[in-house]
This record gives structure tokens, sequence and C-alpha cells, in this order.
């Protein structure tokens, strides 16, 4: 499949449905999610490559605590029931 080939084929997914297929992964997240998630992204790359130390910190600390929240979700709360 060429680019636009492949282009076209995820508009047209975008279009029926409110989730992101592609041809050899399923995401199972709002397209809006998806987009906040990517500036998120870009918004970390941004400040580790131009950010004062502070602003590091900062990022860093989101990160785990972020970390830290989905391997609560995994663990079922078990982790926060330990105070882990």
């Amino acid at each position: 499949m060429c680019d636009s080939e492949s282009r076209d084929y995820n508009r047209k997914i975008a279009k029926e449905t409110p989730f992101v297929e592609l041809p050899h992964v399923r995401v199972d997240m709002p397209l809006t999610k998806l987009n906040s998630m990517y500036v998120e992204l870009d918004h970390a790359r941004r400040v580790l490559r131009e950010g004062n130390p502070e602003q590091k910190v900062v990022l860093a600390s989101r990160i785990l605590a972020q970390l830290s929240m989905k391997m609560n979700e995994a663990s079922g709360g078990f982790l926060a029931a330990r105070n882990i």
C-alpha cells in the first residue's frame, strides 16, 4: 500500500469510527486523546531539549506520577493498597 492509499484508508477509518485503525495496529483511543498525547510528547521533547533545569524536574515528576498511576491501574489497585 503506497502512502496516499494508506492516508486515504486511515481517513476513511477515522470518519467511520472514533478510533484510529492502521493495517497492523489497533489503538483504542479517541482521536482527540491521541492528539492531546502527541501535543504533550512534543512539549516534553521541547522541554528536554531547550528547557531550564527546573522545567525538566517538573516534567520528570509529571511523567513519574503518570507512570505510577498506570502501574496502579495495571495492578488493579494492588500497589495503591500497599502504599507502594
